[in-house]
C-alpha cells in the first residue's frame, strides 16, 4: 500500500517512531537497532514500510533500507512467525 515515507522524524520510542509528513504524524513500528540507527529527532527521514490490514487495524512496519524490507516478508511467510515476531528476529539477528 505505501512504499515508505519522507519527512520529518518527531518522536523515537522503544519499539516505533512518528514520522510528519504532509502535516500528518505516522506511528511505525520498526526494530530497536533500526531505531538506534535513525537520525537525531527533528531531522528528515525515508523509511521503506511495510503495510498489515486486519479486519481490526492497520498497522505499519518500517525499515532502513529495502533488503531489511524484503527480509521481513519472507520471514512473515514462515508459519507461525508474525510481523512482531519478524521485528524481534531482525532485531537480534540483522539481515546480514
Amino acid at each position: 500500500m505505501y512504499a515508505y515515507f519522507k519527512g520529518e522524524l518527531v518522536e523515537k520510542y522503544e519499539d516505533s517512531i512518528v514520522i510528519e509528513t504532509g502535516n500528518i504524524g505516522y506511528n511505525i513500528a520498526m526494530c530497536s537497532n533500526d531505531i538506534s540507527a535513525l537520525s537525531p529527532i527533528g531531522s528528515n527521514v525515508k523509511i521503506f514500510t511495510y503495510t498489515l490490514v486486519k479486519e481490526d487495524a492497520l498497522s505499519l512496519f518500517g525499515f532502513i533500507d529495502k533488503d531489511e524490507l524484503d527480509l521481513f516478508k519472507m520471514l512473515i511467510t514462515v508459519s507461525g512467525v508474525g510481523p512482531k515476531s519478524a521485528l524481534s528476529i531482525l532485531s537480534a539477528l540483522g539481515v546480514n
